[in-house]
């Protein structure tokens, strides 16, 4: 922290207009009453420092040198990195413009890296265009690279040697501090401003350029296309968690907050945009969001420059100390700036800081419909998700943390005359979506849930994806698996031979006797519940 500070307070104070740099001290987590003891381990990762007189963290800029496209030696030391890099990984965090998205999916093509891109890069959800088959082989997108990291053993095996970040800071809290922890040899990050971004404190390379122009200086080093053993395990891990997570989000009966990031992606219809607030909204969407999403093109709806197989969905939020401030406000005008369909999604919090949003929702001046999605679990939920829950007691939680408000959203709507939709199941979450698009509505739909079944629901998923990513990791890692092996097809070593299933349903106000379980009744009372007898025979199974 102290090496990639002074590096970049020296850097700001000798550039253009030159003068005095403020540094400020921040905290350190955690903040609140635990201690921590002083360790060795901070200085892990800085032999390469200790070894030369560079600066920990060097800023370069993309020099030509000759009419031929030579570029300077700094920018060449760099290009030798990434051709040398042995289990490199390209890391996209926050990107604004179509034309960028564009551009980082041709270098994840040329680098042949693994790609984790993240929410606010507009490559997190993206749209398959039918017309290009194979879209799964070309470039291997690492969705779930938050969850995977859930399990220690795959923390411990990732390691990659060289890690690309194109735009500003990423999302996943999870994969910060796996940052901190892995220490690669190289850290490369690239945006178009001067802005550190570095909350790892890992940056050794910090390049100020566009994409663009990063791209093309790789295109003239020859990068070979290679096959790993690395690579292909993290496609497999990610196959596996990303089943385990769709399995769990379908199968709970309640419309959970998993889900609604799961499914939300439906309804970027055409070239519609998506605005995210902060706290557990733009988390879930993170850790949940479907990767892949059918898109219908046609002449109308297609981005200027098409990647080859897919399209970026735009996506956008404000981010920082004051990111839960205006951000119904900032969505519309997100809409009308973009003039695009845009879904906005928040959670109930963040909508109650910015009620006066719903006189600007209400005006339509300029824009296409809106579609506003309000998270309601009545409070903040994201404490009951951090470390805090386990040291505080319920009473201190509620009071200090949870904000808990009983504040009738539908009538804050009705008193700006703005359309509101109540949805509280899975069906009519879908329904009400359809509805919105196909009678282009601006719209508040408030999607109802509670804090404690929403923390029990995301606690359930991660135990499961921590078991599937250790397991499968296990699995790939023994013998079963060649070390010479490169074709994937290879790697799965068994064969279905058969596959039976039986029907049941519930029967209201009657008992209910299951065929999948001989001789076993329920109640009425437990015939009643769905969400009950999907619960039961699962785990009796």
């Amino acid at each position: 922290m102290v090496l990639t500070t002074i590096d970049s307070a020296a850097y700001n104070a000798m550039q253009a207009p030159q003068g005095p740099v403020h540094i400020n001290c921040a905290f350190r987590e955690p903040l609140d009453h635990s201690n921590q003891n002083w360790s060795f381990d901070c200085l892990r990762g800085l032999d390469r420092w200790f070894r030369n007189d560079e600066p920990y963290t060097r800023y370069l800029e993309m020099k030509m040198v000759s009419a031929f496209g030579n570029y300077s030696c700094s920018v060449i030391e760099v290009q030798d990195i990434i051709k040398k890099a042995k289990q490199g990984l390209l890391l996209v965090g926050a990107i604004h413009k179509e034309d960028d998205m564009w551009a980082v999916a041709l270098l994840a093509r040329q680098l042949s890296w693994p790609v984790a891109a993240d929410i606010l890069s507009g490559l997190r959800m993206r749209k398959v265009l039918n017309s290009f088959p194979g879209f799964d082989k070309s470039i291997l997108f690492i969705d779930q690279i938050d969850q995977i990291l859930l399990s220690d053993s795959v923390k411990s095996w990732i390691n990659p040697d060289v890690i690309v970040q194109i735009g500003s800071r990423i999302t996943s809290k999870r994969m910060e501090m796996f940052l901190e922890s892995c220490f690669p040899s190289s850290y490369i990050l690239i945006d178009t401003h001067p802005c550190r971004h570095d909350p790892s404190h890992v940056v050794t390379h910090r390049i100020q350029t566009s994409v663009a122009d990063f791209a093309a200086s790789l295109c003239q080093c020859n990068l070979e296309r290679k096959t790993s053993r690395w690579k292909d395990i993290l496609m497999v891990l990610n196959s596996a968690v990303s089943q385990e997570i769709m399995f769990h989000v379908h199968a709970e009966f309640l419309l959970t907050e998993p889900y609604v990031a799961h499914v939300i992606g439906e309804a970027l219809y055409g070239d519609a945009a998506m605005f995210v607030g902060n706290s557990m909204v733009i988390r879930d969407l993170n850790m949940f969001g479907k990767g892949w999403l059918d898109h219908t093109t046609n002449g109308d709806n297609m981005m200027m420059h098409n990647i080859p197989d897919f399209i970026g969905a735009t996506v956008s939020g404000n981010r920082g100390a004051s990111g839960i401030d205006g951000l119904l406000s900032t969505a519309i005008g997100f809409a009308v700036g973009s003039n695009k369909h845009v879904c906005c999604v928040v959670g109930d919090v963040s909508f109650l800081h910015d009620t006066n949003g719903l006189s600007l929702l209400n005006q339509r001046a300029q824009r296409k419909p809106m579609t506003v999605i309000v998270i309601n679990n009545h409070g903040g939920a994201i404490f009951s998700l951090l470390p805090v829950a386990k040291t505080a007691s319920p009473q201190i939680l509620q009071k200090y943390f949870y904000t808990s408000h009983d504040i009738s959203i539908s009538k804050l709507c009705d008193a700006h005359r703005v359309k509101h939709f109540l949805v509280q199941t899975k069906a009519e979450l879908h329904d009400t979506l359809v509805k919105t698009h196909a009678e282009h509505l601006d719209c508040v739909v408030e999607v109802e849930n509670q804090i404690d079944e929403n923390a029990n629901f995301h606690r359930t998923i991660s135990m499961f994806v921590d078991n599937t990513a250790t397991h499968y990791l296990e699995y790939l890692l023994g013998d079963l698996y060649s070390s010479t092996t490169s074709d994937l097809d290879r790697m799965y070593n068994t064969k279905i031979h058969a596959i039976e299933y039986m029907l049941y349903r519930y029967v209201r106000n009657h008992l209910i006797c299951s065929p999948l379980i001989p001789g076993i009744t329920l109640k009425p009372s437990f015939a009643q519940n769905p969400a009950f007898c999907t619960s039961y025979f699962r785990n009796f199974r």
